[in-house]
């Protein structure tokens, strides 16, 4: 992939790794062997040891649709909604709680089931249109969805608080490190054979001993026995 496309991730990649100048100089070597944003995102989460827990803060962080996030994960649609609506649950808990009052279902649908869509209507994810206005009718009559939905939205704010600044990759710096890499590839090269060519020189000198060995001198008693006859 090439520089440009690297900085529209750095601030996020680097943000989901510990903060070193050896971390972003290992991202952009890394960026220099992928062909393409897939790999790279792919290749940086098994590196730093973060796996489907990073799928909320490629979300939030990059703005990435849950299609885009799948493909990083190999998930359809429906199983990225699921997984990022079940992360912020879990910091949020579940929903809604006991009511001392019971109450009403407005614009027809349940706060349960206005809670089961929150994360996808947050996140401007919504797969069918159909109840996309249920949804919002039902949020502005009850106070306890609203509620509820400031509660995403400080979740939503949160996590961009957590995300780091850095600096974009410049040409200087993206040439220096490409051709630094380059050279110890190279090196790794000639070292590996170099000694593809010792083991080689090796076994033509152990052959030519094997084969250069003279032929076995009979003992005493065959040269006797051989007299005799």
């Amino acid at each position: 992939m090439d520089r440009e496309e690297l900085n529209q991730l750095i601030d996020g990649l680097l943000s989901l790794a510990p903060q070193s100048p050896e971390k972003r100089r290992e991202l952009v070597e890394l960026a220099t062997l992928q062909p393409d944003w897939v790999g790279l995102v792919s290749e940086w989460l098994w590196l730093n040891q973060r796996s489907l827990e990073a799928a909320i803060y490629l979300k939030v962080w990059l703005g990435w649709t849950y299609r885009r996030i799948g493909e990083v994960y190999g998930l359809d649609f429906r199983e990225v909604s699921q997984l990022i609506k079940s992360q912020r649950m879990e910091s949020l808990g579940s929903y809604p709680p006991p009511q001392e009052e019971e109450v009403p279902d407005f614009a027809g649908i349940s706060c349960f089931m206005v809670d089961q869509n929150l994360s996808p209507w947050i996140d401007s994810e919504w797969e069918k249109s159909y109840g996309l206005s249920q949804v919002y009718q039902h949020i502005e009559a009850c106070k306890h969805c609203r509620s509820r939905r400031e509660l995403y939205w400080k979740l939503q704010s949160k996590i961009l608080e957590e995300r780091r600044s850095t600096l974009p990759v410049e040409e200087s710096e993206w040439s220096e490190i490409r051709g630094a890499l380059r050279s110890r590839q190279r090196k790794k090269v000639i070292k590996w054979v170099s000694i593809l060519l010792l083991i080689f020189s090796l076994l033509g000198i152990i052959l030519w001993m094997i084969q250069s060995q003279p032929e076995k001198m009979p003992n005493i008693y065959e040269i006797e026995e051989n007299l005799e006859n």
